[in-house]
């Protein structure tokens, strides 16, 4: 599992899940050990699908995940990877998305909370700070607080 980068260090003895209640399952968000997580990031984005980026629940798709692991054990390298929507299918909720080769370059990001007015960026910081828990926030800063 060279070529990617995922959220957290990598490590065989821990099964914990990784993803949030609301995030989207691309692969460097989902424990590659975690049989509920592993494979659910091939199941998304679908070719053929239209108009949703899974075409089963994600609690279905996570039994199928822990199925496949069962099967196999944790995935293997990618021949490909998922790219989310971009454009005018921007919302990953109504957006597929595709599936290209591994190595292709990913298109740069676009600085579009920079390009907002000050009063809407600090707005949707506030959001974002409210939603999470005090651990992610540490987490997020790379700090921890004395307990």
């Amino acid at each position: 599992m060279s070529r990617s980068t995922f959220a957290r260090p990598v490590d065989p003895n821990n099964s914990d899940p990784w993803l949030r209640g609301n995030q989207f399952p691309v692969r460097d968000a989902c424990n590659p050990y975690c049989p509920d997580e592993s494979w659910l990031w091939c199941l998304m984005g679908a070719p053929g699908t239209n108009g949703a980026p899974s075409i089963i629940p994600i609690p279905t798709a996570m039994v199928y995940s822990s199925h496949l692991y069962r099967l196999f054990g944790p995935p293997p390298e990618p021949a490909l990877k998922y790219r989310p929507p971009a454009g005018r299918d921007s919302n990953w909720m109504t957006g597929v998305g595709t599936w290209v080769d591994v190595d292709e370059p990913d298109p740069p990001r676009r600085p579009w909370l920079s390009q907002l007015p000050f009063d809407k960026q600090v707005e949707i910081r506030r959001e974002a700070l409210a939603s999470m828990t005090p651990e992610e926030i540490q987490e997020l800063l790379g700090v921890k607080t004395d307990d």
